[in-house]
């Protein structure tokens, strides 16, 4: 009989692996996720347009979107809390190790090989390990496409005003004018017209949001002018979800949103009243963006250099 104690090779009390999952290379995710789901039945667990977890019974299994080139080249996945720390042990032991690479999110994740040329895909943080609502098709809300961005500090001058979740439409036009009006009189260089949205607690029943039409101004003056107020938001990480132009009413999504980014990747609200605390909606090419604040949970490693 083997002794486990036979093969400690260390003193640790916890070890680098949080879980294990096979993952498989695809060159169409979409087409992939729909062929295992009629197929063999697994369930969506989590989605992005790079990666996805299919649940199995029991079991998961992960899957990669790449080239014709890297479709079908599988391994096995580690998910570790600390994608650096194993990346320099690994380094340090001689092990074959691939470069540390930051991944969607800003997850950073590598790849190695054992001493027989078994291949192990690393990556932190630990997306698509918690059961979502949305197991029947591989979409969350009802968003276009997601992306992540990072906006350095942002100073806003701009009018208040009030308008309701599903009919935004002529308050927010009125605003706009009025805006339009008073950055045109100021002469200061400023960027196209935005909304600044205050994250709220919850929204469930909420009815009508106080929000600020105005644009980010680059300008040495410290007297806001007559009919405007600022607004200095910090560097601040945001998840940019993209809806579809007919979708002006996409603030409804928002509960849903942070409730994805919380069990997709482990990302918190913002504390409520803080100055990261605001939503950056704006019209974009195609429809339009909403900029969503977070903040990183203690495990989760994130950064964007």
């Amino acid at each position: 009989m083997i002794v486990q104690e036979q093969f400690q090779t260390s003193t640790a009390s916890e070890p680098f692996v949080a879980a294990a999952y096979m993952s498989i290379t695809v060159s169409d995710l979409r087409e992939a996720l729909a062929w295992y789901g009629q197929a063999l039945r697994f369930k969506v667990l989590a989605y992005n347009p790079k990666f996805a977890t299919l649940e199995m019974a029991p079991g998961r299994l992960a899957f990669v979107n790449r080239s014709e080139e890297l479709s079908g080249s599988s391994c096995i996945g580690l998910h570790v809390p600390d994608t650096e720390g194993l990346h320099r042990h690994l380094t340090a032991i001689g092990a074959e190790v691939g470069p540390l690479m930051d991944g969607i999110g800003g997850m950073k994740h590598f790849d190695f090989q054992d001493p027989y040329g078994n291949k192990f895909g690393v990556v932190g943080g630990f997306f698509g390990q918690n059961r979502i609502e949305y197991v029947i098709d591989p979409s969350v809300a009802r968003f276009k496409r997601f992306t992540m961005a990072k906006q350095p500090s942002l100073r806003i001058w701009g009018v208040p005003t009030n308008i309701t979740v599903d009919n935004p439409n002529d308050s927010l036009e009125d605003a706009g004018r009025r805006a339009e009006k008073s950055l045109q009189a100021a002469g200061v260089s400023r960027g196209p017209l935005l909304c600044v949205n205050p994250v709220l607690e919850r929204y469930a029943d909420v009815g009508e949001h106080s929000i600020i039409v105005g644009a980010v101004v680059d300008s040495e003056s410290q007297v806001v002018p007559d009919g405007l107020v600022e607004l200095v938001i910090p560097e601040q990480f945001y998840a940019v979800f993209h809806f579809e132009s007919s979708r002006s009413d996409f603030r409804v999504e928002y509960s849903q949103l942070y409730r994805w980014l919380g069990k997709q990747f482990g990302f918190q609200k913002p504390a409520i009243g803080s100055a990261y605390a605001y939503h950056l909606e704006m019209n974009g090419s195609d429809g339009f963006e909403a900029w969503i604040p977070y903040h990183t949970g203690p495990d989760i490693q994130h950064s964007y250099d």
